[in-house]
């Protein structure tokens, strides 16, 4: 594979560049996008498996997390000294997602799911 840098376009239209001191990051350069495509591909790898398994269980989120909600307003003055709000956001969220599956599968493991849902696992 060759990698055609955009200064070097007419270099490999002629037979040999005259100047070779902007050929020298080329390796470098290969490097870096290779191993930022990697924890990209990884990166994106986990959050669809993340993705997956909160979509598959959207009914215990959906069911549980109006009361971790609320519960999170008890925590909100404690991160007041960060104004955008954004900070309380990821907490919340967090708090929440945790706090519903943790519900679940306490409820599973008490075999109170199988009365609740009609199934003994809830969570898949």
């Amino acid at each position: 594979m060759v990698v055609i840098h955009r200064d070097c376009i007419s270099c490999h239209l002629r037979a040999k560049c005259a100047s070779k001191t902007h050929h020298r990051g080329h390796a470098h350069r290969v490097f870096r996008h290779l191993f930022l495509a990697l924890a990209v591909s990884l990166f994106a790898q986990r959050c669809g498996k993340i993705a997956l398994f909160i979509g598959r269980n959207s009914l215990i989120l959906l069911l549980f997390s109006p009361m971790f909600t609320v519960l999170s307003k008890l925590f909100q003055s404690y991160l007041l000294f960060e104004p955008s709000g954004m900070l309380f956001m990821l907490v919340a969220l967090l708090f929440t997602v945790v706090g519903s599956f943790t519900v679940a599968y306490i409820l599973q493991k008490l075999h109170v799911a199988r009365y609740v849902f009609g199934k003994s696992r809830i969570i898949k």
